[in-house]
């Protein structure tokens, strides 16, 4: 009877590690792997991307900077030759005519695989946006790299192409987020709230943005714009009821540790671009009343701002 039960368990114990083994294969087997498509989708690939778009950017400003004076040519010349490997155009496909100057050029976040002999997995065409005095440019530069790790080893393989802008399109137009507290908003810029509140931003006044802020405020909100840009004037306000606020009196009571949302337009001065020059910027703050006082300035602080507003009519 002893020998029976010994022989089973011998023969539990290797049914059991069969399975075990069998389901180490099967998991190792089944490891998922990102496909091709995958790794398309969520942009992943060993190839420095950033790095790359950053050395084929700073060759798309030399190549299409033109600038026919005595020596500037062989100026040009001489930069382009750092960037690029033997075989390339030295000119960068400019004939000596002319005169273009590049204000901006940046990386499109495009690029497609150079997949040839000797450059595969290390080359790719980075697709740069160029902003020149005749226009905006779209162009394509291949870039190689020979140490994928570091981004070390960079170089133009070939001369670059240029493409078709982005295509254009109408935007449809949108609808209000909410319904407009127009009292609300007239009451918070008659009492200078926003216009004290963007004068401390934009000075990065510290002691008094304190008095318009939520102790939980975004670090957007507490840091401000360091005095780039000064003497706010406030030139438009909407503040937004909650979703389904009840304004069968025409009005609407405000709680306190509710949150609103409001759009404003500022006009700044910006030092150093004459005292004339007025930009208007817009804003989208976070609202949340704090208390109960007798002015809505004294009732409200800001918890958060971001930049931008969209282009809704009417409100």
């Amino acid at each position: 009877m002893t020998v029976i039960l010994c022989a089973c368990l011998v023969a539990t114990g290797i049914v059991g590690y069969m399975a075990f083994s069998l389901g180490v294969s099967t998991m190792r087997a089944n490891t998922y792997r990102l496909s091709e498509a995958d790794i398309a989708r969520y942009r992943l690939t060993d190839f420095p991307l950033e790095q790359a778009g950053r050395f084929a950017a700073d060759y798309a400003r030399i190549c299409l900077t033109h600038d026919a004076t005595p020596g500037a040519a062989d100026q040009r010349e001489a930069q382009l030759a750092r960037y690029v490997s033997a075989g390339t155009d030295p000119t960068c496909g400019w004939n000596g005519e002319g005169t273009q100057t590049v204000s901006d050029a940046s990386w499109t976040g495009e690029s497609e695989p150079i997949d040839i002999g000797g450059y595969a997995g290390k080359a790719r065409m980075m697709t740069v946006r160029v902003l020149t005095t005749t226009g905006s440019r779209v162009v394509t530069v291949p870039v190689y790299v020979a140490d994928l790790q570091s981004g070390d080893g960079m170089r133009i393989v070939g001369d670059v192409g240029e493409m078709p802008q982005p295509t254009l399109a109408d935007a449809p137009e949108p609808d209000e987020p909410a319904d407009v507290d127009a009292g609300l908003g007239d009451a918070l810029v008659q009492g200078e709230f926003f216009q004290q509140f963007f004068a401390a931003w934009g000075d990065s006044n510290g002691p008094a943005l304190q008095r318009f802020m939520t102790p939980d405020a975004t670090s957007r909100t507490s840091s401000g714009l360091g005095g780039t840009s000064t003497q706010p004037s406030i030139q438009e306000a909407r503040v937004f009821l909650p979703e389904g606020a009840d304004q069968s009196d025409g009005t609407y009571a405000w709680k306190t540790g509710e949150v609103a949302e409001a759009w404003i337009w500022v006009s700044w001065r910006t030092p150093g671009a004459g005292e004339s020059a007025l930009e208007t910027r817009a804003y989208r703050l976070q609202l949340v009343k704090t208390t109960q006082a007798t002015s809505p300035s004294q009732e409200w602080a800001v918890r958060d701002i971001r930049g931008g507003v969209p282009d809704v009519k009417g409100g």
